[in-house]
């Protein structure tokens, strides 16, 4: 990272002079300064230049945040909605990094005012993330069972823990507490550097200690590579996930299954509070969050369609009533 600063130090005015926008100050200042998941700095990047492109095809010439308005934001937000079609969730992230982007600015002392804060984000309903319901999960768990130990146990420590995947490749076998009555899971680095401990049930600790008797290499990852037997990548959870799908026959992600133990766990009577602690859903001060828990007691979609069904069953079954004719 300080070499690449040097670099980026040595060549400032030659790029300066080629990317009006500043992309690599802003990408530093993002790695370093906010500490971002280097993912999240490159698709921040990604969507602030793809602003820069559209700009310029407007035959306005992108000089850098000094040139952007308020007006030119809310042609953008027109045009990712109307003409590029994009959903509200996109639209709205795509405003969220014009809006970061002008923070950055202003601390570089480039402008004064953070004129994407007068855009208003495309306000759409909250409904609960897609998770899983009973039924699938049944289905899920009696396939999984033959598909050996290293695959069960990928499935179930998400849906019995609810860790993301990148917290569920870099865990290792020392961040397990696996006792008879139960254990503990230490996510020591979790989204945004968070460390959390998650307590699991004794049916999980009994297949996590099955698959680490079973294995035969001497890593310290509890998930590896069956070629190489090193550190198991998240593109190989993700392979893993895609073919389970075409057995299982629907949809769902890894991610799905972190929000299937959110949803259960306040299902099954949990206090939203207690939910966000084992979610990591936490402020930099380490309170939990309970906003971006709060969408886990909210509908799915599917059931909300479940509801338009039976109020168009009562509908019928009311006209046909003899009663009513």
């Amino acid at each position: 990272m300080f070499q690449r600063q040097k670099e980026i130090e040595t060549d400032s005015m030659d790029s300066s002079l080629e990317e009006p926008g500043r992309w690599d100050d802003f990408e530093v200042w993002m790695d370093d300064s906010q500490g971002y998941d280097p993912k999240t700095t490159k698709m921040y990047l990604s969507k602030i230049k793809a602003f820069a492109k559209w700009f310029n095809q407007k035959e306005i010439e992108f000089t850098g945040p000094e040139s952007i308005t308020a007006g030119i934001v809310r042609d953008y937000r027109s045009y990712l909605a109307i003409i590029d079609q994009k959903m509200p969730a996109t639209i709205n992230k795509y405003l969220q990094v014009i809006r970061i982007y002008c923070r950055w600015a202003i601390e570089e002392g480039l402008i004064k005012n953070n004129q994407a804060l007068r855009v208003q984000y495309i306000e759409e309903p909250l409904i609960a993330p897609k998770s899983l319901s009973e039924d699938f999960v049944d289905v899920l768990r009696s396939v999984i069972k033959t598909k050996g130990l290293k695959k069960q146990a990928l499935i179930e420590i998400g849906l019995g823990s609810g860790l993301r995947i990148s917290e569920v490749t870099n865990l290792k076998i020392s961040d397990l507490k696996l006792r008879k009555r139960g254990g503990e899971i230490y996510v020591r680095v979790g989204k945004g550097f968070k460390f959390r401990t998650v307590p699991i049930a004794p049916d999980l600790v009994m297949i996590l200690k099955e698959y680490i008797a079973s294995r035969t290499d001497n890593s310290e990852y509890v998930f590896v590579s069956e070629t190489n037997h090193t550190k198991m990548s998240t593109r190989a959870v993700q392979k893993m996930v895609e073919r389970l799908r075409d057995d299982i026959g629907f949809y769902f992600t890894y991610h799905t299954l972190r929000h299937t133990f959110c949803s259960d766990l306040l299902t099954s009577g949990m206090e939203l509070t207690d939910v966000a602690l084992l979610a990591g859903h936490l402020k930099k001060n380490g309170m939990p969050n309970i906003s971006t828990t709060a969408r886990y007691v909210l509908s799915r979609q599917d059931q909300l369609a479940k509801g338009v069904r039976k109020m168009a069953r009562w509908r019928n079954k009311r006209i046909q009533t003899p009663e009513d004719v």
